[in-house]
């Protein structure tokens, strides 16, 4: 498979799935691939981050990425706010609900 490279659409997808089935450490392995080849930079990819970390219990990690957004969208924000009600945090997702 030497010459394939993925594509933004490959990695939001793979990241989704790790998300889905709350495995961390795939995530993370691919929140690196997508550090080394730059797909980190884009906000789709970094929202599949937000998500997946959040999902996973990391939602300090997915706050701190939320924020490095270039342009928070509303799918973002709601990704955000989901997440923080479905970890106990309220204050946190009314918070973010005001600032959206």
């Amino acid at each position: 498979m030497m010459g394939l490279r993925p594509s933004e659409v490959t990695i939001v997808t793979a990241i989704s799935a790790s998300a889905d089935i709350t495995a961390l450490l795939q995530g993370r392995e691919l929140h690196g691939f997508s550090w080394r080849h730059r797909f980190a930079l884009n906000d789709k990819v970094k929202t599949s981050l937000v998500d997946m970390y959040a999902k996973c219990g990391r939602v300090k990690v997915a706050r701190d990425l939320l924020e490095q957004l270039k342009e928070k969208r509303v799918v973002s924000w709601n990704v955000m706010i989901t997440r923080y009600a479905l970890h106990g945090h309220a204050i946190e997702a009314l918070y973010l609900f005001e600032k959206m």
